[in-house]
């Protein structure tokens, strides 16, 4: 796993090495917007990439953002309840600092899995 921080930007990929090539890369990018802090899921998210989510997660919590915050999940081709688990803990640490928190680009199965677990009216998600 690699993960880079900048003042502006966290980027987390990883690799699951018994993976296929196509579906081994998960990635994590969280950019700092003046209006929101967005972060921006793609690939598949699933328990081979928790690590690259616990990594962003951790550089999240210790950064100083005061910005509502979207989860931009557009670029996502298959999730599982690791997508739900990331959301969950991103909504407590949003809530914690007395942020709002959106889930947008929602799309067939990733936006069913939402629904699925409450979480689309919850935060409001959209497609």
């Amino acid at each position: 796993m690699q993960t880079t921080v900048s003042a502006y930007r966290i980027t987390g990929t990883c690799s699951a090495p018994s993976a296929p090539a196509a579906s081994s890369c998960r990635a994590v990018v969280v950019d700092r917007h003046p209006v929101a802090l967005s972060v921006e899921l793609a690939g598949e998210i699933d328990i081979a990439s928790a690590g690259c989510l616990a990594a962003a997660m951790e550089r999240l919590e210790a950064a100083a953002w005061e910005a509502p915050l979207v989860i931009d999940v557009q670029q996502v081709s298959f999730a599982d309840l690791t997508l739900v688990r990331f959301v969950d803990e991103l909504a407590v640490v949003a809530g914690r600092r007395g942020l709002p928190l959106r889930v947008v680009g929602a799309h067939g199965g990733v936006r069913r899995l939402l629904r699925l677990v409450g979480l689309d009216d919850a935060l409001g998600v959209t497609s």
